[in-house]
């Protein structure tokens, strides 16, 4: 589980991509030590009852019961949307998963020079 722990002089926000990609939130708060994500996440090892499943081969994970950082339309996920696309052939079935990540040293540009926030 790669677990992802941004941290300010006083918070901490963590979360993880869960094995369908989504993004799980772990926790935002006071700051905190955290070694391993599995403690903040669900625990799932089957089904759970009425609900849609995802991924047939990972049975186990509903984004019905999941804290996801952002919910989108058609894939289980009952909450109110963080967007609604109707693409052109009429379908509005957004999944969005998360492909890759790159550590980097620094701050780089934020918007045409200008630099992003420091916290």
């Amino acid at each position: 589980m790669e677990l992802f722990h941004l941290q300010t002089k006083n918070t901490s926000y963590a979360f993880t991509i869960l094995p369908t990609g989504q993004l799980e939130h772990l926790y935002y708060g006071k700051k905190i030590r955290l070694d391993d994500p599995l403690v903040l996440s669900e625990k799932a090892v089957f089904p759970s009852g009425n609900c849609i499943v995802y991924d047939r081969n990972v049975p186990h994970i509903s984004l019905e019961h999941r804290m996801l950082e952002y919910s989108t339309l058609g894939k289980g996920d009952i909450r109110q949307p963080i967007v609604e696309i109707i693409f052109p052939d009429t379908s509005y079935v957004s999944d969005f998963v998360f492909l890759k990540a790159e550590k980097r040293r620094g701050k780089e540009e934020f918007y045409h020079g200008t630099r992003g926030t420091r916290g």
